[in-house]
């Protein structure tokens, strides 16, 4: 491992340290859940130095799946997980037939954040727009012009 890598995943560990998600620290006014998480086909071997560094600096841990005969019931555990870290914001992450017999690993990273923000919306200019992502779902969110800043819901 070089040092940047090493800075980088200390960094992570730090900032996931610092909001109260690896056991101490937290900033007062926000709540931030992360669901990191390795889901591992039981029938494969991945290495202890790997495992251990990501259960140390981002918070997963490995989870063995029998991907091979409970695809389905694997992608829903899942799901069910991302789900319960979001508030639900994120309920399905992985569509149905993501994820196969064929499937080897998942590895997943989604994030909740609420926050008190230090700049807040000027209510006389804040309109819904339509969020312009890629998904093929359109979401309507708070939007100010004056700033181009977005918000959640």
């Amino acid at each position: 491992m070089t040092q940047s890598d090493e800075d980088f995943h200390l960094g992570f560990s730090a900032l996931l340290q610092q909001a109260g998600l690896a056991g101490a620290g937290s900033m007062p006014g926000v709540s931030l859940s992360v669901a990191n998480g390795l889901w591992i086909e039981s029938s494969v071997r991945i290495k202890k130095a790997y495992l251990d560094l990501t259960q140390a600096n981002y918070a997963a841990a490995a989870e063995n799946c029998n991907f091979k005969t409970q695809a389905e019931t694997e992608r829903a555990k899942i799901n069910g997980a991302i789900a319960k870290a979001t508030h639900d914001l994120i309920p399905e992450l992985l569509p149905s037939g993501s994820v196969t017999a064929d499937t080897v690993a998942v590895l997943t990273n989604a994030i909740y954040f609420k926050g008190i923000w230090s700049k807040t919306f000027d209510p006389a200019h804040t309109t819904k727009a339509v969020s312009k992502e890629k998904e093929k779902k359109k979401v309507a969110m708070p939007f100010d012009p004056s700033s181009s800043l977005y918000v959640a819901l």
